[in-house]
């Protein structure tokens, strides 16, 4: 049995431990050793443990699973990373993203420094590794000059923000549909949509005009769980303007109508699916693109149903 990177006699002593059996993950592979970090730490999130399980299945342990740990190089995820950019996605055919390439480097480098901590490695090679760099596109402000351009031209910006005057535009168009009140809180408190849909009655006080965010949902294995926020800076207390808390009160109305037409329990959730239970966040984005045909008007070539033809590709950030 090898390991390797020892100085002198700590090299020594790290095989004495491998010889006698002392530590049990010592000689194990990278496959061995990950599926032991993902799933005995504690301090991981749900939605992180699940991120990182997915990483190490379906693109770290097919390619570099059997190397053992003492002998992983820097070549080793040079030559992993290079693979992993070039890489076609089995839903369109394109390339992996930049972004998916800096998150499972991000697992890989967790999971040796874990080992590090452990004394299973002497360092880390991912520290000194060089995945395709991630550009992160800035934001723009979505101007009639900029809507002029795009359509004289067809170039568009990665990521666009609505005005305030578009985003009027597109809350009175959609005033009458059930999720309204959702997309309004979003736009007008810029909440996340997992707090969004995470959000109860009892987390509000309308008549003060304040609204406490504690918690978010996220869909699991086919379940709505319940989880902390996504920062520990996102727990927080939003005020909210007269407007919003006329719109919510309206909502809740309506809910309870619905809930006594339909003979449903309500869950406690303000915003919910038609018997009454929690919504999924990645329904607020279905339903969003939806509705954005219904803002404008095909003869005259209106903006957001253009960008709604194009898949949304603008990718809207509220503010």
């Amino acid at each position: 049995m090898r390991r390797g990177g020892h100085p002198n006699q700590a090299a020594e002593s790290a095989l004495g431990l491998v010889r006698d059996g002392a530590d049990p993950e010592a000689g194990a592979t990278l496959e061995e050793w990950l599926r032991v970090c993902a799933a005995g730490s504690a301090r991981l999130a749900t939605s992180t443990r699940a991120s990182y399980t997915e990483h190490i299945d379906v693109y770290i342990n097919p390619v570099l699973g059997h190397i053992p740990l003492t002998e992983l190089t820097i070549k080793d995820l040079n030559n992993f990373f290079t693979a992993l950019a070039r890489r076609r996605t089995r839903r369109n055919g394109s390339t992996l993203s930049a972004g998916t390439v800096t998150r499972v480097h991000t697992t890989l480098r967790a999971g040796l420094n874990a080992a590090l901590r452990r004394g299973l490695i002497a360092w880390n090679p991912a520290r000194e590794a060089e995945p395709p760099r991630r550009h992160r596109p800035r934001a723009v402000v979505w101007t009639e000059d900029l809507i002029a351009h795009w359509r004289a031209t067809g170039e568009r910006p990665p990521v666009a923000v609505w005005t305030a005057t578009q985003t009027a535009s597109f809350l009175a168009a959609i005033a009458e549909d059930r999720m309204y009140a959702a997309f309004h809180l979003i736009a007008v408190r810029g909440l996340r949509r997992g707090e969004a849909a995470g959000l109860r009655w009892c987390d509000l006080d309308l008549d003060r005009g304040l609204c406490f965010i504690t918690h978010q949902v996220q869909r699991r294995d086919g379940e709505i769980v319940q989880g902390p926020p996504k920062t520990p800076t996102s727990v927080r207390a939003v005020v909210l303007d007269r407007t919003t808390a006329k719109v919510l009160k309206a909502h809740r109305r309506k809910q309870e109508a619905e809930c006594r037409a339909r003979d449903v329990v309500p869950s406690g959730f303000v915003f919910t699916r038609v018997d009454g239970q929690p919504l999924a966040p990645e329904y607020l984005y279905r339903r969003f693109v939806a509705l954005l045909p219904s803002t404008g008007c095909r003869r005259s070539g209106c903006t957001t149903y253009a960008m709604a033809q194009r898949r949304w590709r603008c990718r809207p950030e509220w503010t």
